[in-house]
């Protein structure tokens, strides 16, 4: 079954957690280098395989018989690469993914839908704005 249109076309969520080096980390290189390790077709695929995860390369789900070509799920790698949305790069994002679960347990435990997601809303905006747009 194809994603559902809302008006905007079919859309699903994208992305996962990512890794990243600051500026101010007292060992780049040695961070880095575990970032080019984490990153071979290998590892990307032991990791997909361990969580789950759709594969973030065609040379990883190459290595995942369910995701390579004509694999058993290789359509939710496709689904993925047509109609995903990435999450928003902001600092906010592990309170909107919080706020957002909580809303989600909420509405499946019966609360009403609409009030629950615009009380969700509300918090993340007031969060955002409490922070001064997460600009610093």
């Amino acid at each position: 079954m194809p994603p559902v249109d809302l008006g905007e076309g079919p859309k699903i969520g994208g992305a996962s957690w990512q890794w990243g080096v600051t500026s101010g980390c007292s060992n780049a290189e040695a961070a880095m280098d575990y970032l080019s390790y984490s990153l071979k077709p290998e590892n990307i695929a032991a990791v997909a395989k361990a969580t789950g995860a759709i594969p973030a390369s065609e040379e990883a789900a190459a290595q995942i018989p369910s995701f390579a070509e004509g694999g058993a799920n290789r359509i939710f790698m496709d689904f993925s690469r047509e109609y995903a949305v990435m999450r928003p790069e902001t600092p906010a994002y592990p309170f909107i993914a919080t706020e957002y679960g909580k809303a989600v347990q909420d509405i499946l435990n019966g609360a009403d839908a609409k009030s629950t997601l615009d009380n969700a809303v509300k918090a993340i905006d007031a969060n955002i704005k409490s922070n001064g747009g997460y600009k610093n």
